[in-house]
C-alpha cells in the first residue's frame, strides 16, 4: 500500500471548487491543508483516485514525473507541463557546503529550476541526482553537461531523458 503525499496544495484561488471535492471525494471538510492522502492497490495497472485527477485538473498542469526513491520506498509524483524531463546524476566528493555553493552559483546563472533533487554519501564518491523540465534549458544539453562536470567535487556526470 502507498501514501501518497503533498500532491497537491490548495490556494485560496479555487477554494470552493476543491472543497466540494473533498466532501465528496474525501469525506471531510479540509479548509486549510497542505496535503492529501488515500491508500491505492499497486496491482497493475495502478490508478490514482478521480479525487486527485480533479484536484490535478485546477493546477493545469497535463503531466507527472513520477520519481521512486528505493532507499526509503517513497515515490513522489510531480506535476508538470513539461513532455521531457531530463535527470543529472554525478559523482561528487561530498555533501558539503563548497558543492552546494557553487550547484546553486550555477543553477541561477543559466536561470535552472529543479523539480528534485536529491543527494546521498552511503560510500565515497557521494551521488548527486538533480530533475528538470528540458524545455526550460537555455544550452543543449551537452554543453550542460559540460558547464555540470566542471562544477566544484564533481565527476562522473550522467543524463538521462524521459518522455512522455
Amino acid at each position: 500500500m502507498l501514501q501518497i503525499i503533498r500532491l497537491c496544495q490548495i490556494s485560496k484561488y479555487f477554494y470552493h471548487k476543491v472543497s466540494k471535492i473533498l466532501k465528496n471525494g474525501f469525506g471531510e471538510d479540509m479548509v486549510e491543508v497542505a496535503t492529501f492522502a488515500r491508500v491505492i492497490d499497486l496491482k497493475p495497472p495502478v490508478n490514482i483516485p478521480s479525487t486527485f485527477i480533479q484536484l490535478i485538473g485546477d493546477q493545469e498542469k497535463k503531466n507527472a514525473v513520477i520519481i521512486y526513491s528505493p532507499k526509503n520506498d517513497l515515490i513522489r509524483i510531480i506535476l508538470t507541463n513539461a513532455s521531457e524531463i531530463c535527470k543529472v546524476e554525478a559523482k561528487i566528493n561530498g555533501l558539503d557546503r563548497e558543492f552546494l555553493s557553487s550547484l546553486s552559483g550555477f543553477l541561477g546563472a543559466y536561470r535552472i529550476t529543479l523539480i528534485y533533487s536529491t543527494g546521498f554519501c552511503e560510500k565515497s564518491p557521494c551521488t548527486y541526482e538533480g530533475y528538470f523540465e528540458k524545455d526550460t534549458l537555455k544550452m543543449s544539453l551537452e554543453k550542460f553537461k559540460t558547464h555540470f562536470s566542471n562544477l566544484k567535487g564533481v565527476s562522473d556526470v550522467k543524463i538521462m531523458q524521459f518522455q512522455v
